[in-house]
């Protein structure tokens, strides 16, 4: 598309602004006005004459599409809503251009939705729903739908706009049916890689607990249950519980025995330059680590800015650890500074952190820093709590065995990302090369 392009009278069409002529398009197939083939549906349903009957709520996102959103009495909602059928498509007008749009799959007939949503369907002897739905949804498209909003401030996409706008049709059914298909095929291909990944995860915990040897009971709710007095070490039932649930090949240790918890002070009146680099918790992704950094003035440091980080370094996020924000220093992060709410446990040559941060990610690990916590806004697991807790460690060749086995797995469910992110890429360009060029057709 061109940034600068001349337009001559005699083509001037039914609008003047000069938003309506960017993003047009070229097809090898006829482009056609969209009000050729769809109707707005705009039954709407006074909800609120059934007071005390509730009814399904429907939304749109730009990831699920149309969705179950809640439920509401009929009492408490105070305008008509609109009734949607099998195959209609809608969308929120003033967020379509971000992908708020969906088709109303057959479970969401006779389910309602806000009337700010357009509502409408197309004529499938001529234009196919999932035709025009991957089209209007697809990035390549989005110029032309920016364009042709109204509004200075909020962008809205009419129904009389939508259906000003024209696209390519091909007027055989079965090239939209060939188009489709293979949309759909893509993204089967791109969901069945998403689910393997989510497995690719859990095999990771499995893999863990078989080479540890712990094997979780199925948590069932009991009235009760004993323990003797002689068994008792802490007088929590928490702590006994998860003890009772667990079977181990090796023995169980403090955390304070085995590794070397490090508090390096940062001391800001002490530093030499006007600037630091700090590190908080909204920097560590549970999946990829580190992931960021704030440059600030001396003069802006917060109270929380009080350790340095070295190279190797395992960094624990100790308020809301559930969260899994836990990670290893890499040389880009070597002297900077951290939050107070991390414990730092330093690299040796003793232990292999990756292992301990794995452990602690796991479900069995995060299970036992959420029977640590105390407070109830900010739950979160005290330095000396922590440094109590007790897990089964094996020797250093056996933890690095194990880290052997999890990088596999890891490396395959990032083949499999790379993968995904390759055919989202490629999916858009596909349809759009087909859409537009006749490409594979």
């Amino acid at each position: 598309m061109l940034s600068t392009f001349l337009l001559t009278y005699e083509k001037l069409e039914d609008r003047w602004d000069i938003k309506g002529y960017i993003g047009k398009l070229d097809s090898i197939f006829p482009m056609q006005k969209l009000g050729k083939f769809i109707k707005e549906r705009s039954i709407k349903v006074k909800l609120g004459d059934a007071p005390n009957e509730t009814f399904s709520i429907l939304g749109v996102t730009n990831k699920e599409g149309v969705i179950d959103t809640y439920d509401e009495l009929g009492k408490n909602i105070k305008q008509p809503y609109k009734l949607v059928e099998t195959n209609d498509i809608t969308y929120n007008p003033y967020r379509v251009n971000v992908g708020s749009i969906g088709i109303v799959k057959s479970g969401l007939k006779g389910k309602y939705i806000s009337p700010a949503y357009v509502v409408f369907y197309a004529d499938e002897k001529y234009l196919l729903t999932e035709y025009l739905y991957l089209i209007l949804s697809s990035n390549w498209f989005n110029e032309t739908l920016r364009a042709n909003t109204s509004g200075s401030v909020r962008q809205n996409l009419t129904f009389d706009l939508l259906s000003s706008l024209e696209i390519p049709v091909p007027e055989d059914v079965k090239i939209q049916e060939k188009i489709v298909k293979t949309y759909n095929d893509i993204k089967t291909e791109i969901s069945e890689l998403e689910n393997e990944n989510q497995n690719l995860l859990k095999e990771v915990d499995n893999y863990l607990m078989k080479e540890l040897g712990i094997e979780i009971e199925q948590k069932a709710k009991k009235k009760f249950f004993c323990v003797g007095y002689e068994d008792l070490e802490r007088w929590d039932v928490l702590n006994f519980i998860n003890k009772r649930n667990s079977f181990n090949k090796y023995e169980y240790k403090k955390l304070s025995d085995i590794y070397n918890f490090k508090s390096r002070k940062w001391n800001k009146n002490n530093s030499d330059d006007g600037k630091f680099h700090y590190i908080e918790i909204g920097n560590i992704d549970a999946e990829i680590g580190l992931n960021g950094h704030t440059e600030l003035q001396i003069r802006e440091a917060p109270s929380r800015a009080t350790q340095i980080v070295k190279t190797g370094d395992l960094m624990i996020s100790t308020t809301r650890p559930y969260l899994k924000k836990f990670a290893i220093v890499d040389d880009n992060y070597d002297g900077k500074i951290c939050s107070s709410g991390f414990s730092i446990i330093e690299n040796s040559d003793k232990y292999d952190l990756d292992f301990l941060k794995y452990l602690l990610q796991s479900n069995y690990g995060v299970d036992i820093l959420k029977d640590n916590m105390t407070g109830g806004l900010y739950p979160a697991i005290t330095q000396k709590a922590l440094e109590n807790l007790e897990f089964p460690i094996p020797t250093l060749d056996i933890q690095k065995n194990i880290i052997n086995g999890i990088n596999n797995i890891k490396n395959k469910s990032k083949l499999n990302g790379e993968r995904i992110e390759k055919l989202k890429v490629d999916l858009d360009e596909k349809i759009k090369g087909m859409i537009l060029d006749g490409k594979d057709l």
